[in-house]
């Protein structure tokens, strides 16, 4: 190997673990449970109980994902005063995970290419992958999380199982993909069509593989099984019935603004579809299934009017490996490097913003709360306002309050004195009170949709 080529390679290594050093340091740093969804950890794992039940299962609004967080269960042991920071520890041990993940994929698929190339290429596409997703490790609450990391385990699983025909491969892959349905309930349809795709495409599939495929399949069908037979019974509402106001075509324009990775991701796409429409090309079906579901998984994202980016960080995960390799093959070494390097800049630029709020979430919440719990503790009686609400507004509300109910009582429960905290739904006489109301505003963090007034 040329010198140049070692110092390219040690080069870019060295700032990729700069790079990697300095977001999980924001992972983990001044780490505290936050305004929000965290309120969830405060009555299981923060006090040394597993994840509630009704955390990932809903069935009155239809929502079944059980194990989008069952791995902070295994932080049980943790001592109390360390439960918060061992659950960004673990955070901060997935996003290396990722990154790690990305890396070996995308390695592995250029084995044919020189070494330079392979690492320029495999740094580039982590980074860009890692800084894209970056949100959902900063938070606690996604089941994205976890699901990234998964569905680049899958990929590398199944590509060695095209590769040695083995079956402890097609095992690993079906048991990351049966984990992963249960993580979030469009999955199932994601892997089905990944899987029948192979099952129609691949003519030259040996039989361990179309085994594997026919259990993915059969996978996702116990899935929709129990959702049709335990939780589509009983739905009464949708969840956020205000995501029907959505437009499809605008959330996908949105998407594709903010998550910039979309556009090589949909260039491969637009040439492989050529190639096997026209060309009938049939050299890669792997990597076309894998980008085929995470087009699939976008899309149903949208038809649903999931509005949020972090929805849909999953899907970056599926094409990330495949698009990487395809702007090698088609756009060769260099000009796979700059478009790769482009898109990292993009996606890098929101980095700061995220690590700010974030750190701001954290600096606030815990004395924010702490204050109203030392308000009920010296005495006020905490009374929540009622008003005259419908649709997702009162939904809005009775989740803002069931917040600060949640965080009261954990306060309580720390002070070694646990109750059973609830607001009064009317002004006492007489007696020191203060008045919790809710007044919904889009254009503000969810914390400050909460005004408090202390009324003597």
């Amino acid at each position: 190997m040329k010198r140049a080529h070692k110092i390219s390679i040690i080069a870019v290594l060295l700032v990729f673990a700069a790079y990697l050093f300095c977001l999980v340091f924001f992972i983990v740093y001044k780490a505290q449970w936050t305004y929000g969804d965290d309120h969830q950890f405060l009555v299981s794992t923060a006090i040394g109980k597993p994840i509630p039940a009704w955390v990932g299962t809903q069935p009155e609004i239809g929502r079944f994902w059980p194990l989008g967080q069952l791995d902070y269960d295994l932080l049980l042991w943790v001592p109390a005063d360390y439960k918060c920071l061992a659950h960004f520890i673990l955070s901060a041990f997935s996003f290396v995970a990722l990154a790690l993940l990305v890396i070996g994929g995308v390695m592995a698929t250029l084995k044919e290419y020189t070494l330079p190339v392979r690492v320029w290429v495999a740094v580039l596409t982590a980074m860009m992958l890692t800084a894209s997703v970056y949100y959902v490790f900063v938070y606690l609450v996604f089941a994205e999380r976890v699901m990234t990391v998964l569905i680049a385990a899958t990929f590398i699983l199944f590509l060695m199982l095209y590769r040695t025909d083995k079956w402890g491969y097609a095992l690993g892959g079906l048991l990351c993909a049966a984990y992963l349905v249960f993580c979030k309930e469009i999955m199932f349809g994601t892997m089905a069509v990944l899987a029948l795709f192979m099952l129609i495409m691949d003519r030259k599939a040996t039989a361990t593989q179309k085994a594997a495929w026919y259990a993915l399949l059969a996978i996702a069908g116990i899935y929709i099984g129990i959702y049709l037979g335990c939780i589509y019974p009983r739905i009464q509402h949708v969840y956020n019935d205000e995501r029907p106001k959505f437009e499809i075509f605008n959330i996908l324009w949105y998407m594709m603004l903010r998550l910039k990775m979309w556009y090589p991701a949909l260039l491969v796409a637009l040439i492989r579809c050529y190639a096997i429409i026209i060309k009938k090309d049939r050299e890669h079906l792997l990597y076309d299934a894998f980008l085929l579901a995470g087009f699939t998984y976008m899309l149903a994202m949208a038809v649903l009017r999931f509005q949020y980016d972090y929805y849909y960080f999953p899907a970056l995960a599926f094409v990330a490996i495949p698009t990487a390799y395809y702007l090698v093959y088609y756009f060769k070494e260099w000009g796979s490097i700059a478009i790769l390097a482009l898109m990292c800049c993009f996606s890098c630029y929101s980095l700061p913003t995220v690590i700010r709020e974030q750190i701001n979430h954290r600096v606030t919440t815990y004395p924010m709360m702490e204050r109203y719990y030392q308000l009920h503790a010296a005495g006020y009686t905490l009374v929540w306002e009622k008003k005259d609400l419908s649709g997702w507004d009162d939904t809005l509300c009775g989740y803002h309050k069931f917040i600060h109910i949640t965080w009261i009582n954990y306060f309580y429960g720390l002070s070694g004195k646990p109750m059973s905290f609830e607001f009064e739904n009317t002004p006492p006489e007489g007696a020191k009170w203060a008045k919790f109301s809710f007044e919904r505003a889009d254009d503000k963090p969810i914390e400050q949709q909460v005004r408090v007034e202390i009324m003597n």
